[in-house]
């Protein structure tokens, strides 16, 4: 039996509404809510090559960032060395970023802090998801 395919509009409403609730979240500027939507800021970033990976890790950044001993990471660092072969008890949130983010870790960088001054400004967007 195939999946029904919700129509286009119901779809782009759904998108919308997450977007909306997305943004009121991250009022709370809690580096838990930012860990929690790089899955979300992955699955909306679109069809460019690359860019869904790019998203989730500049969220991850920015939460750490944020918070750098890590603890609203603590939970995403013990699910991710569940899943990635290359994990060290020994590595920290930090080492799976750089790690995660290959070339791309400066690039990264320079969102995530992008996106952490939005935040604190009051300036962050639907769009910016």
């Amino acid at each position: 039996m195939a999946a029904l395919k919700e129509p286009p509009e119901k779809a782009t409403a759904s998108r919308s509404d997450a977007r909306a609730l997305a943004v009121e979240a991250l009022q709370s500027k809690d580096p838990e809510v930012m860990v929690h939507l790089s899955s979300a800021a992955a699955f909306l970033a679109g069809n460019q090559p690359g860019e869904p990976l790019k998203r989730q890790w500049t969220w991850l950044m920015a939460a750490y960032l944020r918070e750098p001993d890590g603890h609203s990471l603590d939970e995403w660092r013990k699910n991710h060395c569940a899943i990635e072969a290359q994990c060290h008890p020994d590595d920290t949130v930090k080492d799976l970023l750089r790690r995660g983010s290959g070339n791309d870790l400066d690039e990264i960088e320079r969102r995530a802090r992008e996106l952490n001054e939005k935040i604190d400004a009051g300036t962050f967007g639907e769009s910016d998801i």
